[in-house]
Formats: structure tokens, sequence, C-alpha cells
């Protein structure tokens, strides 16, 4: 996979991931749960949160990815191979900075 930057994003993998996985659970947490334990967490761990995320939609979307004789294991094979470019401490930044943001504009707004 080539790993040139894609519209300001690590590479084309994590932009697509984020696009269409990660920042939609992102505003979910940050907006709606409010859950706060995302503010306190490393970026490595916090990545880890995201990256499980991420493979969670995958593989319950169609099945188990240890059936790698139905069509489709073969996808989820396919699929985990592209997040494995993904770069989740991105994403873990991108989350974070997401959650500053709604912290500062939820004291401006008081």
């Amino acid at each position: 996979m080539d790993n040139k930057k894609y519209d300001g994003w690590a590479n084309y993998a994590t932009w697509r991931v984020n696009l269409e996985i990660i920042d939609e659970y992102i505003n979910y947490v940050v907006y709606e749960d409010k859950d706060p334990s995302w503010a306190e967490m490393s970026k490595s761990d916090l990545a880890d949160v995201l990256e499980e995320y991420a493979d969670d939609v995958i593989t319950n979307f169609g099945g188990t990815s240890d059936d790698f004789n139905s069509e489709t294991g073969f996808v989820i094979s396919y699929a985990r191979a592209f997040l494995n470019d993904v770069d989740w401490y991105e994403l873990a930044e991108h989350a974070q900075n997401t959650i500053k943001e709604a912290k500062e504009y939820e004291e401006q707004n008081k």
C-alpha cells in the first residue's frame, strides 16, 4: 500500500477509515456519550481502543474472520489487511483534539 499523505492524513487507509468508521464513533463518544475517559487516556491506549472498534465493525459486519473458507471470512481478511495500514496514533490524536475543541466550545457557551 502506498503510504503517501492523503487529504491531510497519514495515508489513504487512515483517511478512509476515519471517514467511514471512526469519525462518527468519535462524535458519538464526545458529543452524546460524553465519556471523559478518552481525554485521560494516552494516545497509545486510545489508538488501541479505536483500532479494536474498527476491527469490531469489520468483523461483525459479515460473520467471523476465522472462517476463511467462506466468502465472508475472505473479505474480512482483506479488510483487516487494509486496517494494518491505518495510522491509529493519528486517529487518537484527532479524537483528543475533538474532545479539546468540544470542551472549549462548551466553556465559551455557558
